[in-house]
């Protein structure tokens, strides 16, 4: 069933490589303009991380004879997608959050003034850390004397990290490099962009330094 969050999670999620998802996402908006979210609700990933954990339930509570002849049949694949796990328990226990509900509903208005649907959408998922051990750090500049010299690479559209924080990050470096990536899409290197991995390769493998203001 399609909802206001699942066609935001598809939205965002496509965002994240365009070359890859613009299209299906194109058709997917174009089904839902004419009343059909069958497919723009299937674009948020939802159902394949919902068959994953029916599928680890179902292996969890089989007999021990049919465990083991699944476990010989899937020997080959790949264990199940565990991203959404990590990310939620990366997120909580690094930085402070309250352990009530009212600070987040408190906090709804402001999100949503400030960055309009996503911003309630962002303060509901930082609910889910309500529960988990809080960390203790906060956002500061790099201290890194001594360290060699840093590349950081940025793209001017990433929706998930922002081209200023690139900027920032490089700035804060001693001798920190910024390479540019003009486009869409999160992150740059291996993306497909031959200036972009050359010039990381060349610095990675050469050492060969990436010059002021270098824009691919």
């Amino acid at each position: 069933m399609l909802d206001a969050r699942r066609a935001l999670d598809a939205v965002s999620m496509a965002m994240y490589t365009p070359e890859a998802q613009w299209e299906d996402l194109s058709a997917a908006l174009s089904d839902a303009d004419r009343g059909d979210g069958t497919t723009l609700a299937g674009l948020d990933g939802a159902d394949e991380r919902d068959t994953g954990s029916e599928d680890a339930d179902a292996a969890a509570s089989a007999e021990p004879s049919e465990s083991a002849e699944a476990s010989e049949e899937s020997a080959e694949e790949p264990p199940a997608d565990n991203e959404d796990t990590a990310l939620l328990a990366v997120s909580c226990v690094d930085t402070p959050h309250p352990h009530g509900a009212k600070p987040y509903w408190d906090a709804l208005p402001g999100a949503a003034r400030a960055a309009g649907v996503y911003g309630p959408s962002s303060v509901i998922d930082a609910l889910a850390c309500k529960d988990w051990p809080a960390g203790t750090q906060k956002p500061h500049t790099v201290r890194a004397e001594g360290v060699p010299p840093v590349l950081v690479v940025g793209t001017t559209g990433d929706p998930a990290t922002p081209y200023e924080e690139a900027e920032s990050l490089a700035a804060q470096f001693p001798g920190g490099m910024l390479l540019t990536y003009e486009g869409l899409g999160h992150t740059a290197y291996g993306r497909g962009n031959a200036c972009v991995t050359d010039a990381v390769d060349d610095y990675l493998i050469g050492l060969k330094p990436v010059r002021t203001g270098t824009t691919c």
